[in-house]
């Protein structure tokens, strides 16, 4: 073959050398003959090929795949109706019932792979990477190519693989100018790593003056007086200058806009000059200057002028004269430039930096303590004070080598300045960053395989673009990290961290989510029904194997709504955490894990999805054993230098009294009191060492001079001790009286009290023991008690154990120096035994506060119970009290340790006051009832019955802290409302708790074992409201009497219980043969298997799970429910301690924790949920594999989730990750080859893979000056980016069947819902660009506008260009042979190696090189005229001579008048366009040699973008081509031309607030009562329109019709009030989608629509009005079906997909509200080579549905651009947003005329959406005012042309919203 000419030969699809790629399908198929009935034998397949059962159902129809057997695998059934086979052997069958059945036939299909070593591995890149890159192949190939073994091997490679955290690649890359509002330090002159630039002026210096003065040849700059430059020729006289704006660049391009003062808006544009100073002086005092070498500085790659310094040699930096400081070497000068400094605070390695240090303002740079950071924290962090400082996952140091190339989260004044963009060293739009650090890593990473199932599971679990924050980008990066970190780790973990991540708690509303007790509001449901849903277990029940779970032949729901309410209560207390240092964030902290405020938490049990609650299976409280905080388990926290219970505990601690000296005496010794008479001091008093003298009693703060007590009379002026007087003789003092006389001082009375005289009146009082009088001045403390001078009284304490302790050692954990090392949390591993002497350690019930002494210094630790539950009705209750004012009282669990004690004189119910209470071990002691009876008991008091007076104001001495709840000894009872749905409140008479009081509607739903009461019930009291008040009895009894078997347990046992071995031998293992080792093992308490005995259960992954042999109930009204175990603690506090911090404290720590546990419960629950192994499993075979796995690819995914393992790899534990992709790359499903050649294997490609694929696959590569990857609205132009879901649903509907062959199938292609005219062709235009211009803003001379769909952002220079070489050892031109050898290489890397022989000789075609054509008359040459939207195309057209030019595209007229596309000579000709032969240089001489490189580069180029559109490149499988074409898309009918009519359906996506929309009258004389404006306010609280807002939009109805004759409509719906006024407008009040009638009272009874809760469903019930079919079709295309034949229509969705508009007859036409998208090859390559590319019928379904979805938008696009190219512009302008530009091009489409004036329709059909309406965080009605601004300019457009009278617009939304609000806006009504 001659390649030394410039004429090159052309290929030709005959030439012999031309070869196909060798997949190889052959089909043959038998029918299959069974028996009548009974089992049907199949025969087995052999290794590469398929057999396929096909089923013909007998009521006729096409045949439809029912099982498969394929690479000599056992025949399985595959989707939509799996046959049901076994097989045994080897030998598989099926059961055939020929009467029903049909008839059945077998598909073999024998499959030819490719020769060579790509296709197989290139088919597991396609699937674990964001494209295959030739390295990779190379890599496999190396590795041992396609042996078995060598995909499991590159899995455990790239699971091994150090991950790639986004978050971490951003902050190493961020280096903004440092601001004022930012969070964190700044580099200074001398640290290695501040920045310094080479030219003078940078953006901050707006705004500032500067000075120009010229001495000679030298013009000194000065900036605000400082100098700033010394340089010649200057553009500008001397004098004072403005600085307007500047251009960061030195040389050419860089420039600085001067203007005389405030004149900015017409300055003058200077260059931006380099620094330089004559001598070193001229530049001031602040000059670092380099001498021999030191400091060194490297310049800033890919920025000119720009250096980092690398060391600094020790230099010190001296001050500056002035704001400038200067770096200098030589002739070099560089100004120094302040930027943020990040510290590493990562945590492995938290940061001990001082705050002080790293950020203004003092914020800590720590993390606060979280589940993420916990185990790593550093204890005593420098700004910790005392408290561990923790770290947070890739907080890393950036590193400013890297250049600023990411703001994270801009300053407002950086914002407001444009510094946030200019400040970039590769300048984009802000609102771009957060998808940028993902596109890159995505793009370059080497843990492919990670980054690939993290896109899986964001697309799972996405926050989306209606969230807002666009510019948190830090925040963004760490919440896509959740799913890179746990991608091979454990789900559990993923839903917990998704759960608490501020982004989350924003997105869908449950941040600041409260108990109904709180607020009175109903929590937000919206999380508690996605992460359902959505995140874990979907709507219906599955078997493992994926199958539905049918129930008379209806599949069953996972969950009601009933089920969400309640659990809706487990996403209270959510709180954003505190705001902290180290630049992530200003103002707000959306990085850390939110944390529960336990105080906005429901406290109630919760209810679970398997018929028990939430706490089944945890243990109960009051089983704790004795001692627990010292047993095996028990875990300790470190708290710091403060414990939880705040300094208020910890002072108090300290010596109790001061001894102060009153202010006339002048003896020194402190104010004591002595009795005057002997007393004995009783051994539990606590008198000290002068035991005789008398007892510590008393202190009261002076508040005024010469007054000694504050407060009531009771309060400060008595208290009592009891001493012993003689043997046994009891005898009570008191301090009764304090005289105030005035300018004498106060007389202190201390008299004796007899000890059983229950009177207290002076008379009873006998001769004063002591007087002491003096003045007391404001503050003095009154000591009285029997110690030595300069001796403090004893006083409560926290727990102190002596340093002999087993427990301090624990804690101290002495370090080689002896001293403590405090570690941050101490877990026993074995129980601890008790000094004798310490009374905590061997009598407290509970335990709070452990104070570790270590010399001088004091550390805290916090004793974590373990998790433990209580019931909602306790089976022993008694009264708790306390209070400030006035006495409160709640009715407690008496088992539980949760109150302490107060003492009376038996018979009194006034408490006896101490310096130490008796009864109290620690300070703030807690015990049951009993132990505080038996306390006070032994101090010879008794529990006080009752108390008399004011428990808050008796200080610290009465109970055992300040205000403690105390118990006393009186009963109380718990009894239950209930409600007509079975709903229960809890009630106890005089109860201070809202959650105790009649009708609060702190409601849950207790599972009733039969039914629940209801009026007439015995026990109950129906109430006014209807609910009955029943009496209530809980009661524990015993449910085995023996060792039950593990199923037995299993069914019967819900009460968890400790481990028998923390009870110190209590127990005794009940199994003759001991309990070592058994799967079932019981301990008994003395031998009896009654109520206490406990059994275990061996776990599958070693140890057990002891559960109590109790069941609980609870009987009221003749009725029974379980009782119902609950997380949360009921004690509350009350308004006056809930801000105490001893009370604050602690109820934060376990009530947070308690909340943290349920929270772990629900998670756990949904996890081990049996729908959630099949859950998860079918959404990662969907995203990696395949849209329609078998049953047994399913189930074998599914059982890796729950085993956790799978062939060897992953955790062992449920829900590992690790094994589950394991399952999904490496089961045979995946990588069979055999399976590609199946019609219904694989799947769409997502159009944001698709276009990564090209960028890998073609080696992207980067321009000078860029270093990262620039691509702007993908989300917009493909349909797909990272944060842009357009909800929570993600970017596709799992269940999506789009009409055609996939739809006639049965199966589903999700991703086919962006195959779209506008997706689709954004895709094409878009990568067409980036093939032959590279990416960056590609104006193709008018071909279809100036910006042609490329990704760059608009304006964007060039930032990379693909560079990959498909031979990179060819050194010809492109010949046939190597044509065909570039297209395998980019089959390889693009399709997999699946390009069919069909679809190579199509692109060969393309790529075809012609020899120059013979123009007979080339002077004939003339201008090819305007071609597209106003942008002319000149075609030239010349004689070629040598040297002469290469035009672009010659379009010549030969003499026969025939148009000729010509080439000059020399020139190569691609599919009629004409390219250089040096592509980088269009003035080469076109009729010289061309260059082999060049046409090599062009010809893959063009190979590229035709590949692109292969059925092959959109879908996962091969094509298998048919051999027939595709007929034309059917030419419309023409349109009678007459009765024009139009719809126009809005959806308003997300639940629209309708009560906002239209208001009732605040004239209450025409509403029926109680209806009202006054009334609808009072209900509707915050969530209600202000009166203003809507009493000027009044419209008047038909009263007998309505409630109400007036009502307003919202001020926001101006224009809709305009149109009712006008006759235009109507409201339908009620509206919803019902199976059938039903009303209050027969709701149960009748078929509900199924999850009318869930957005998605609810919204297809709206677009179809067919709720118990979901795959209905939508309104409007059923309408476009019925008037087929009787009138012209055609839909129209201006959106994307929505389902209003699918039909059966009519398809739909997508449009972009941008208006009408072209496919750009077609236009410039002409049609009849891209139709060749799809018009061939292919056997895969979803190529054929690629195909024929192409074939019809391709037809359509340009039916449409042929009329609008005609038509004129609209009469009326529309607002600029979504809605508004939707219904501009509905006005577009309905002016649409042909040439001759007809129209394309008789009836068009138009669907618009609008989101924004869900509004569970907000009340603001904005979307619904853009809606109405766009009807307004909808209705004139329609006005104009005369239309308006005969189209209809109809808005409609998922749902209505709840008249209530839950706080922050409404929930699902």
């Amino acid at each position: 073959m001659e390649t030394g000419r410039a004429a090159l030969l052309a290929l030709a699809l005959a030439t012999p050398c031309v070869t196909a790629l060798p997949w190889a399908v052959q089909r043959s198929t038998q029918p299959l003959a069974c028996m009548d009935e009974g089992p049907c034998s199949l025969p087995q397949s052999q290794q590469g090929t398929l057999l396929r059962l096909l089923r013909t159902p007998a009521a006729g129809g096409a045949a439809i795949a029912a099982a498969r057997s394929y690479d000599g695998h056992d025949w399985e059934g595959v989707f939509p109706a799996p046959a049901a086979v076994t097989c045994a052997g080897g030998a598989c069958s099926f059961p055939w019932d020929a009467a029903t059945a049909g008839s059945y036939e077998v598909e073999t299909v024998h499959v030819t792979a490719p020769s060579g070593t790509t296709h197989a591995t290139a088919h597991l890149l396609s699937q674990g990477t964001f494209g295959t890159t030739r390295s990779s192949l190379e890599a496999f190939d190396a590795a041992g190519g396609e042996d078995p073994a060598a995909a499991g091997a590159w899995f455990d490679a790239q699971v091994a693989a150090e991950p790639t955290l986004v978050r971490q690649y951003l902050r190493v890359r961020s280096n903004p100018r440092m601001s004022s509002a930012m969070q964190g330090d700044a580099y200074e002159p001398c640290d290695v790593g501040s920045r310094w630039h080479a030219f003078a002026f940078n953006h901050n210096d707006a705004g500032k003056t500067l000075t120009v003065s010229t001495n000679g040849d030298v013009t000194t700059l000065a900036l605000d007086g400082d100098a700033l430059a010394e340089v010649t020729d200057f553009p500008l006289a001397d004098g004072t200058y403005e600085v307007c704006e500047v251009d960061e660049r030195a040389g050419p391009g860089g420039d600085v806009t001067l203007a005389p003062a405030g004149g900015c808006g017409s300055g003058t544009v200077v260059p931006n000059p380099v620094i330089a100073f004559a001598a070193a002086a001229a530049a001031g005092t602040g000059v670092l200057t380099v001498a021999n070498g030191a400091p060194a500085y490297a310049p800033l790659a890919e920025v000119g002028g720009v250096v980092i310094l690398q060391t600094n040699g020790g230099a010190v930096c001296p001050p500056a004269s002035g704001a400038l400081y200067f770096l200098h070497d030589g002739d070099a000068w560089y100004r120094f430039d302040r930027r943020l400094k990040l510290v590493a605070n990562t945590v492995e390695a938290p940061t001990s930096a001082v705050a002080a240090a790293v950020t203004p303002g003092n914020l800590c740079p720590a993390a606060a303590v979280n589940f993420l950071n916990q185990d790593r924290c550093v204890r005593d962090a420098g700004c910790g004070g005392g408290a561990p400082a923790c770290g947070s996952r890739a907080e890393v140091a950036n590193d400013p080598n890297l250049g600023n190339r990411y703001t994270m989260r801009p300053p407002n004044d950086q914002m407001s300045t444009g510094e946030a963009m200019d400040g970039l060293d590769q300048r984009y739009h802000i609102h771009l960053g957060k998808q940028m650090p993902f596109h890159n890593v995505a793009w370059r990473a080497e843990d492919q395989l990670r980054q690939r199932v993290a896109w899986a599971l964001f697309q799972a679990i996405p926050v989306g673009q209606d969230l807002g924050r666009t510019h948190e980008m830090g925040a963004w990066s760490h919440y896509l990290d959740i799913f890179v970190q746990h991608a091979f780790g454990n789900y559990f973990d993923v839903l917990k961290e998704v759960s608490y991540n501020p982004l989350m708690g924003l997105y869908l509303t449950f941040e600041r989510n409260s108990a109904f007790d709180y607020d009175g509001r109903l929590p937000d449901q919206n999380y508690a029904r996605e992460v359902m849903q959505l995140f874990s277990i979907g709507l219906h029940a599955m078997r493992m194997d994926g199958t539905p779970v049918l129930e008379g032949g209806e599949r069953v729901e996972t969950y009601t709504n009933r089920d969400v309410v309640s659990l809706a209560r487990v996403w209270t207390g959510f709180r954003q955490p505190a705001t902290r240092g180290n630049g992530e964030t200003a103002g707000s902290n959306v990085v850390d894990p939110m944390y529960i405020d336990a105080s906005h938490r429901d406290v109630l049990p919760k209810t679970d999805l398997t018929g028990g609650y939430l706490g089944d299976g945890y243990p109960l409280c009051k089983d704790l054993p004795p001692q627990h905080f010292l047993q095996k388990g028990a875990e300790y926290i470190y708290s710091g230098a403060s414990s939880v219970e705040g300094v208020h505990h910890d002072e108090y601690a300290a010596p109790a009294f001061e001894d102060l000296t009153p202010l006339n005496d002048t003896s020194g010794e402190p104010v004591r009191v002595v009795m005057a008479g002997a007393a004995y001091c009783a051994s539990w008093s606590y008198c000290g060492s002068a035991s005789n003298t008398g007892l510590v009693m008393y202190k009261a703060p002076v508040a005024a001079a010469n007054d000694v007590h504050v407060g009531s009379w009771h309060g400060h002026r008595e208290a009592f001790i009891v001493g012993l007087e003689g043997p046994g003789a009891g005898n009570s003092h008191k301090i009764y009286h304090v005289n105030h006389i005035a300018h004498r001082g106060n007389t202190l009375i201390w008299r004796p009290f007899l000890f059983n005289n229950p009177n207290w009146g002076p008379a009873e009082f006998e001769a004063d023991l002591a007087v002491f009088s003096a003045k007391f001045p404001p503050g003095t403390r009154i000591g009285v008690y029997n110690a030595p001078p300069g001796e403090a009284p004893s006083a409560p304490q926290q727990y102190t154990p002596s340093s002999s302790s087993p427990l301090y050692a624990a804690l101290c954990a002495p370090g080689a120096g002896l001293s403590c090392t405090f570690p941050r949390s101490v877990t026993l591993t074995a129980a601890l035994a008790c000094p004798a002497d310490d009374a905590v350690c061997t009598s407290a019930d509970d335990l709070t506060t452990v104070k570790i002494v270590d010399g001088a210094t004091v550390r805290y630790y916090t004793y974590a119970r373990p998790t433990c539950v209580n019931f909602a009705v306790p089976t022993a209750t008694k009264t708790a009290v306390a209070g400030a004012n006035s006495l409160d009282y709640q009715c407690l669990d008496a088992e539980v340790p949760q109150a302490g004690a107060v003492c009376c004189i038996p018979g009194e119910t006034v408490p006896v006051r101490f310096a130490r209470p008796p009864q109290c071990l620690v300070l703030g002691d807690r015990m049951t009832q009993a132990s505080a009876k038996a306390r006070c008991a032994a101090a010879g008091l008794e529990l006080c019955s009752g108390v008399t007076g004011n428990m808050g104001a008796q200080g610290w001495q009465i109970p055992c802290s300040d205000k403690q709840w105390t118990w006393v000894d009186a009963p109380c009872s718990i009894q239950v409302q209930v409600n007509a749905e079975g709903l229960v409140n809890l009630v106890s008479a005089g109860d201070h708790r809202s959650i105790m009081q009649m009708g609060s509607q702190n409601t849950f739903y207790p599972r009733w074992a039969a039914g629940y009461p209801t009026a007439g019930a015995s026990g109950c009291v129906t109430q006014a409201d209807g609910t009955l008040l029943c009496d209530a009895a809980a009661s524990e009894a015993a449910v085995f009497g023996a060792v039950p078997t593990r199923a037995a347990a299993e069914a019967e046992l819900r009460i968890g219980a400790f481990d028998p071995e923390t009870f110190g031998g209590a127990y005794a293992c009940a199994l003759p043969e001991g309990c070592d080792g058994a799967d079932v093992v019981a301990f008994t308490r003395g031998g009896v298997f009654d109520a206490s005995a406990v059994v275990g259960l061996r776990q599958p992954a070693g140890g057990y799970k002891y559960w109590a042999n109790k069941r609980a109930e609870v009987a009221v009204g003749g009725f029974v429910f379980r009782n119902a175990p609950g997380f949360m603690s009921m004690l509350q506090l009350g308004g006056w301690a809930k801000w105490k911090p001893q009370f604050k404290g602690p109820a934060a720590f376990y009530g947070a924790r308690d909340a943290a546990v349920e929270t772990d419960a629900l998670l756990l629950h949904l996890l081990h949920h049996s729908n959630a192994p099949p859950f998860v499993a079918k959404m990662l075979i969907n995203r990696l594999v395949t849209s329609n796995p078998s049953p047994r690819y399913i189930e074998t995914v599914a059982t890796a989730f729950a085993a956790g393992s799978f062939h060897g790899r992953g955790s062992g534990r449920y829900g590992c990750l690790h094994a589950t992709v394991a399952a999904v790359l490496l089961d045979r499903e995946a990588r069979s080859t055999t399976l590609l050649a199946e019609p219904t294997h694989g799947g769409v490609q997502e159009p944001f893979l698709k276009l990564f694929k090209i960028l890998r696959g073609m080696e992207l590569g980067l321009a000078d000056g860029h270093t990262e990857v620039l691509m702007s609205d993908l989300a917009r132009k493909i349909g797909q980016d990272a944060f842009e879901t357009p909800s929570v649903f993600g970017f596709f509907d799992a269940h999506y069947s789009p009409k055609g062959a996939v739809h006639d199938a049965g199966l589903v292609a999700p991703e086919a819902m962006l195959f779209t005219t506008t997706e689709l062709f954004g895709l094409f235009n878009g990568v067409r660009a980036l093939v032959q211009k590279g990416l960056g803003d590609n104006s193709w001379e008018g071909v279809l506008g100036s910006h042609d769909g490329g990704f760059a952002m608009s304006g964007q220079d060039l930032v990379g260009a693909l560079t990959f070489d498909p031979v990179p050892a060819a050194t010809g031109y492109p010949d046939a042979q190597l044509a065909s050898e570039i297209v395998d290489s980019l089959d390889a890397v693009l399709t997999g190696g699946r390009l069919s022989a069909a679809s190579k000789a199509a692109v060969l075609a393309g790529m075809t090189i012609y020899e120059d054509p013979v123009v007979e008359d080339l002077d004939a040459c003339t201008h090819m005229g305007s071609i597209r939207g106003g942008y002319t195309l000149e075609k030239h057209c010349h004689s070629c001579t040598s040297g002469a030019p290469c035009s672009r595209a010659d379009v010549c007229r030969a003499s026969d008048g025939t148009w000729h596309w010509s080439p000059p000579r020399g020139c190569i000709m691609v599919s009629g366009f004409p390219y250089s032969a040096m592509a980088s240089d269009p003035t080469q001489p076109c009729c010289s040699q061309p260059d082999a490189a060049s046409a090599r580069a062009t010809a893959t180029r063009l190979a590229v973008e035709l590949i692109m559109l292969a059925p092959e490149f959109h879908t996962s499988a091969l094509r298998l081509p048919m051999g027939t074409t595709r007929a034309p898309p059917a030419a419309d009918a023409p349109a009678n031309n007459a009765g024009y009519k139009a719809v126009v359906a809005i959806m308003l996506e997300g639940g629209a607030d309708s009560w906002n929309f239209l208001v009732p009258s605040n004239d209450a004389s025409k509403c029926d009562a109680p209806l009202s404006y006054a009334h609808y306010a009072e209900v509707r609280e915050a969530a209600a329109l202000p009166l203003h807002r809507v009493q000027g939009y009044p419209i008047a109805v038909n009263r007998s019709e309505q409630p109400c004759s007036e009502f307003y409509i919202s001020g926001d719906l101006d224009n809709v009030k305009d149109m009712w006024d006008a006759g235009d407008a109507a409201f339908f009040a009620n509206m919803g989608n019902l199976i059938e009638p039903m009303d209050k009272f027969n709701k149960h009874e009748k078929e509900h629509p199924p999850h009318v809760h869930a957005h998605n469903v609810a919204r297809r019930h709206m677009q179809t009005a067919h709720a118990q079919y979901a795959s209905a079709n939508g309104i409007l295309g059923k309408m476009a079906d019925a008037l087929k034949g009787t009138a012209v229509t055609n839909v129209y969705t201006l959106d994307g997909y929505t389902r209003i508009a699918e039909g059966d007859e009519v398809p739909a036409t997508v449009l972009s509200y941008n208006g009408l998208v072209e496919m750009a090859t077609r236009v410039t390559r002409g049609a009849e080579l891209v139709d060749r590319m799809y018009n061939e019928t292919s056997g895969s379904v979803f190529a054929e549905h690629y195909g024929a979805m192409l074939q019809t938008s391709i037809a359509k696009a340009d039916e449409l651009r042929a009329m609008l190219d005609a038509q004129g512009s609209l009469a009326t302008w529309f607002p600029n947003t979504r809605v508004g530009r939707q219904l501009r091009e509905v006005a577009q489409m309905v002016k649409l005329r042909r040439a001759d004036g007809t129209r394309l329709a008789d009836r068009d059909a138009f669907s618009i959406r609008v989101g924004g309406f869900d509004t569970h965080s907000s009340f603001d009605n904005a979307r619904a005012r853009e809606v109405d601004e766009a009807l307004r300019a909808f209705k004139a457009e329609m006005v104009a042309q005369g239309e308006w009278s005969d189209v209809t617009v109809v808005t409609m939304s998922d749902f209505g919203r709840t008249l209530k609000s839950n706080g922050q806006g409404t929930d699902h009504a």
